[in-house]
């Protein structure tokens, strides 16, 4: 029910996705576009409303600028705000923002909304916003830190129900082994001082202890922990970039520029740019606002050190071409396809062959990019006009470009869990592993329950063990009737109330969190295994609620529809099963 209820909760907030109450500080280039929405928003008021905002979108697009995405969120604000209206807001943030995933998802809502008829579009909707991730850095970067951080967490939450849950079932074992052998008090010694060094060194230590009395493939559970706190300065990286890219002006300057967001921004940004990503950013905006020298001046310093980058020459040949220098652009553009055959350098060979009025070699050329991309030079054709940005076409980094820079200058140790420096975790994950190794051989009298009473036994203090792991007591009330009945009827009266004490909890359990209850019988692998499942889900939608970075104040909408629904899927599974598990022997 009280996930029923929190999928209820959720409907309102698709429609608005994830609308929240405070207000980001805005950066130059948001302020920029939201002057842009406000004069917009002026013509939109007044008669001629269609010219005005062709205007503004034809003039960004001379200034290479494809994507105004919070126009796009203003618009799609007002779709909200205005229902008769909401189809054609939704298109015409579409249409100025062709790669915000956020705009296809809610036409996809709304045509789901007001026609349920039209399956198909709403599809075409969806995919297309899920395409739209490819070329959208800031979404897709969002939604990776999103599964990333989520499911680290959910990993952590795991290992502590397994912790907690154990900890129940097996502390009378150890209290037991300890009053048998007080030199394993050792044990809780060494458990206390690698706590002291940290959250997850002190779950590793109690899960050292609590895996003596694992099954071997239960074991596994334990080992995959310590393995991934040895392997925890890698697992950390990725968190750190996730939780440190946002505070990069560069980083944002870079993309704004190779996504089509903003150029001014990057030029006050990067005005003492020394890396390639940022240098060749910097000359983009420049050559799209018009200062093509300067834009020369960068590019050639990339060609000093990177002298076969066939995007630099590329957009080193569209600078000259702009400046009529045609036979130095023609230069430029074959030592570019020498390196690479680009569709955009192929395309622009044929616009200056026409140019120049060799319209048969503007053909081959033409050709030759649409071997190479008939989908980019359809593209090209698209936004063509006579304005040198829409006529000659620029290369620009990819997202890769974008993850290289943003892992070179992540912050390093937002989070680490531990209270020592990260080099020494794994050199303490893999000594903690050789510890369980090397005492499990050693330990002799392991203690363990009755399978029917419940009794704490071990072979130091009942050397005669018997079949199927019961006490003394219960297997000669089994097997003989010398004994006194009465004896023997308060022994299966208790045998009967263990039972029944462990099917009440273990119910309890399956209701509280799926899983659980499998890691108290003694499953601990399945149960770590279910309750992931269970967990990961509503951990993602926590992530995806709280880490908004670059997407404020939007989510991914679709991402609660699946969490939720996977999540309910399994705890129904859940309860199906536990019934089943219920009527066997516990």
């Amino acid at each position: 029910m009280a996930l029923i209820t929190i999928l209820l909760s959720c409907l309102p907030a698709l429609a608005q996705e994830g609308k929240v109450v405070t207000e980001p500080v805005a950066s130059p280039e948001e302020e920029m576009v939201t002057q842009e929405a406000a004069s917009l928003q002026e013509a939109e008021a007044a008669p001629g409303e269609t010219e005005a905002a062709s205007y503004d979108y034809e003039a960004r697009l001379d200034r290479g600028l494809r994507n105004a995405e919070f126009y796009s969120y203003h618009l799609i604000e007002r779709a909200h705000a205005e229902p008769e209206r909401v189809m054609e807001l939704l298109k015409e943030a579409v249409r100025f923002s062709p790669d915000l995933p956020a705009a296809y998802f809610h036409l996809a809502w709304v045509t789901l909304t007001t026609d349920p008829s039209s399956l198909f579009q709403v599809m075409q909707y969806v995919m297309d916003g899920f395409h739209a991730y490819r070329r959208n850095f800031w979404w897709s970067f969002n939604l990776t830190g999103v599964i990333t951080i989520g499911g680290l967490l959910a990993f952590l939450l795991v290992i502590a129900i397994v912790v907690i849950v154990r900890l129940g079932v097996d502390m009378p074992l150890m209290h037991h082994e300890v009053k048998e052998d007080s030199r394993l008090f050792v044990l809780f010694l060494l458990v206390f001082f690698i706590s002291t060094l940290g959250p997850l060194y002190f779950l590793a230590g109690v899960l050292m202890i609590l895996a003596f009395y694992f099954k071997k493939s239960d074991a596994m559970v334990a080992y995959i922990f310590w393995g991934a706190l040895a392997l925890l300065p890698l697992l950390l990286k990725p968190v750190d970039v996730f939780l440190s890219a946002e505070m990069s002006p560069s980083l944002k300057a870079i993309v704004e520029v190779n996504e089509g967001k903003d150029n001014t921004y990057a030029i006050n940004v990067l005005k003492d740019a020394r890396e390639r990503e940022e240098l060749f950013s910097l000359a983009l905006a420049l050559k799209r606002e018009g200062r093509v020298e300067e834009a020369i001046n960068i590019y050639r310093r990339i060609l000093d050190t990177t002298p076969r980058d066939a995007r630099t020459l590329n957009n080193l040949g569209n600078c000259y071409a702009v400046l009529h220098d045609n036979e130095q652009a023609i230069a430029m553009y074959s030592r570019a396809v020498e390196m690479e055959p680009l569709a955009s350098t192929y395309y622009n060979l044929s616009q200056i062959s026409r140019e120049l009025l060799n319209f048969e070699q503007g053909d081959r050329f033409f050709d030759k990019a649409k071997h190479v991309d008939a989908d980019a030079v359809t593209r090209f054709r698209e936004q063509s006009s006579r304005h040198p940005n829409r006529y000659y076409i620029d290369e620009t980094l990819g997202k890769g470009d974008f993850w290289s820079f943003a892992l070179r200058h992540s912050r390093g140790n937002m989070f680490t869990g531990t209270f020592v420096p990260l080099t020494f975790t794994p050199v303490i994950g893999v000594m903690i592993m050789i510890a369980f190794v090397a005492m499990s051989r050693f330990r002799k009298n392991s203690a363990y329950r009755c399978k029917r009473c419940g009794a704490i036994i071990c072979s130091k203090c009942e050397r005669s063990l018997k079949w199927g792991g019961m006490c003394q007591d219960c297997f000669t009330s089994l097997v003989t009737l010398e004994k006194d009945p009465r004896d023997r009827i308060a022994k299966l009266m208790a045998i009967y109330d263990n039972k029944r004490r462990r099917k009440i909890i273990i119910h309890l359990l399956s209701l509280v969190m799926p899983g659980a209850h499998l890691i108290y019988a003694g499953k601990i692998l399945k149960g770590a295994v279910t309750a992931f499942f269970f967990i990961a889900p509503l951990v993602l939608l926590l992530a995806g609620i709280f880490y908004r970075i670059s997407i404020y104040p939007f989510m991914h909408s679709w991402l609660v529809v699946v969490t939720i629904t996977v999540s309910l899927v399994v705890y129904i599974f859940n309860i199906l099963a536990t019934r089943r598990f219920l009527r066997q022997w516990v």
